[in-house]
């Protein structure tokens, strides 16, 4: 091992080595750089299933570096002028923000009214809200005063995506990464190992 190699082990990797090691790979390679609008149906499907794998990793992650973030803005930062804290690492300025809403959580207002005697009149505003009746729009259909065609090509359409991973695919994450996850292969059918192959077949 390099003296450069054993320095390495001994303190934390700088940004530009984690981008190195970390970034550059996977936002310079061909998952992201490729034109998907000509490249073969099965790489796309493969570039879904391993960006959707990576994202839902780096969101759970995010979400538990954001809290040890929070934390240790509030221990070790300076206050702010609203009420917040600020920590600076290395030049870089890490915010605890407080956010207040507009208005105070309903049920413990109810609570704090009844125990008060008060009606809950005396803080909430009925609000009359117009809304589309489809009872009401089929009616006229039937009656003959809209026309079906008309009111069905004014529905708006979307489109939900759901691609289902195959078990090949998660069982290459799965010996590649690590443990895959249950939510890769839930969607599939449960299928059986083979005790004497050990490939799987189709349950009943």
């Amino acid at each position: 091992m390099s003296l450069t190699d054993a320095r390495r082990r001994n303190r934390p990797m700088t940004f530009q080595e984690q981008v190195e090691k970390y970034v550059e790979s996977l936002l310079t390679g061909d998952i992201m750089t490729s034109d998907v609008n000509t490249d073969h149906i099965e790489s796309v499907v493969q570039s879904w299933v391993l960006l959707k794998y990576t994202q839902d990793r780096i969101e759970s992650r995010l979400k538990e570096i954001r809290k040890v973030l929070l934390d240790r803005a509030a221990q070790f930062g300076h206050s702010t002028e609203k009420g917040g804290n600020k920590l600076q690492v290395d030049g870089t300025l890490v915010l605890r923000e407080r956010r207040m809403a507009a208005l105070p959580d309903e049920k413990k207002i109810r609570a704090m009214l009844e125990e008060a005697g008060l009606k809950p009149t005396e803080a909430f505003s009925k609000v009359t809200k117009v809304v589309l009746d489809a009872s009401k729009v089929e009616g006229l259909v039937s009656l003959g005063k809209l026309d079906e065609d008309e009111v069905e090509k004014a529905k708006k359409v979307t489109w939900a995506l759901r691609v289902k991973e195959s078990y090949d695919l998660a069982d290459i994450l799965e010996a590649t990464v690590g443990q895959a996850g249950e939510e890769i292969v839930e969607s599939a059918p449960k299928k059986k190992r083979s005790k004497a192959s050990g490939s799987r077949k189709k349950g009943a």
